[in-house]
């Protein structure tokens, strides 16, 4: 069964064919007694005769709850609790027929969802297991959904996590842009990337789903810390043992350079500005850029005939165009003209530094 098929069972309540009761329990007679009984009620059963079998056993990956014996041979039921607790979320219902109040107490106190004296009440341990089962169903899915936020969290970039709590902490873009010290319409890029990529629907979702991973102290934090790294080290490998890739970004729009050069710069790549055309070809960008990246619409030379030129003096290099005006002409259009890829603003950041990954050779 696939995770979407086993979040929808559980978000439904739907009883699984694969729900599994556990008995572990050195008295044969209570065994056969309790396992006939629960197959009587549609329950599957699988039994152990002490506790460091149950142990050994690798469980299945499903709904399950464990009816322990509290006093056996070897392995006490206290003890085989103490060692599957910080395994499983399994719900525990100890049977005894010596209990004692100690006993009973700490067994509570470590989670067990019930304790019951031999002989066994059948409708009371019928009842106790639907309980557990309801249990185990509220904990599995509770991990399901938090395992598929924090797959979500991990797509956003090291930036992004950074942009994150500062925005569900109630801070306008512009104060956000301050503390970050970028742009404030870098952050609206980033704020868009952030809903798209934690599939939240509106502000209100994201606030709910941020409070869920906890940034300051899960292991969220955690996440961003290793991404923050990992992105230094993607950074050094580009200036270390291998030829610089400088990107060339050529646009009269002060904002989107700005936020595009930040974008670059958090990937590890050398990043120079130009403001037209003209600037790019009279400093010298044309000899020292590994990829250009250039808007459509500017000063007297257009992107399109910078692309034209480069096209005719350095084919190789690899130009990327860009643009804010709807009623430009499509991808394929620009295509065929030559270029390596092409954007509508606000550039999608992850789909243009994939391409960067494979068009930059040099």
């Amino acid at each position: 069964m696939t995770r979407t098929a086993i979040s929808s069972s559980l978000r439904e309540g739907n009883a699984s064919s694969n729900e599994m009761v556990y008995i572990v329990d050195d008295d044969a007679s209570v065994v056969d007694a309790l396992s006939s009984l629960l197959r009587a009620n549609g329950r599957q059963v699988q039994i152990f005769n002490s506790g460091q079998d149950f142990l050994d056993f690798n469980l299945q990956d499903s709904c399950a709850c464990l009816i322990l014996d509290l006093r056996m041979p070897g392995l006490n039921g206290l003890q085989v609790q103490e060692s599957i607790a910080a395994q499983t979320t399994i719900p525990v219902i100890f049977i005894t027929g010596r209990g004692d109040v100690p006993s009973a107490v700490t067994a509570m106190k470590g989670g067990a969802m019930d304790f019951l004296t031999k002989p066994i009440d059948e409708s009371a341990l019928l009842a106790s297991i639907d309980k557990a089962f309801e249990q185990n169903r509220r904990l599995r899915l509770a991990a399901l959904e938090q395992e598929s936020l924090l797959a979500r969290y991990r797509l956003l970039t090291p930036r992004e996590q950074q942009v994150l709590p500062l925005l569900v902490r109630g801070l306008l873009n512009r104060q956000a842009a301050v503390e970050l010290g970028i742009t404030e319409y870098t952050v609206q890029i980033h704020r868009g990337h952030i809903m798209r990529k934690m599939e939240a629907d509106s502000f209100a979702t994201l606030v709910r789903l941020a409070g869920k991973l906890n940034l300051e102290s899960s292991e969220a934090s955690q996440v961003a810390r290793n991404n923050f790294l990992m992105d230094r080290t993607r950074g050094a490998e580009v200036s270390v043992g291998m030829p610089a890739r400088t990107i060339a970004v050529i646009d009269d729009d002060g904002r989107v350079l700005e936020s595009l050069i930040n974008l670059l710069a958090s990937f590890g790549y050398k990043a120079e500005g130009y403001g037209s055309a003209e600037e790019f070809l009279e400093s010298g960008g044309l000899q020292k850029s590994s990829c250009v990246i250039t808007d459509v619409e500017m000063g007297q030379m257009s992107g399109l005939g910078l692309l034209q030129h480069i096209n005719g003096v350095a084919s190789s290099l690899p130009v990327v165009i860009i643009t804010g005006k709807p009623s430009q002409k499509s991808e394929s259009y620009y295509l065929e003209k030559g270029a390596a890829g092409f954007f509508r603003k606000p550039v999608d950041g992850d789909a243009l530094i994939d391409l960067l990954k494979k068009v930059c050779k040099r």
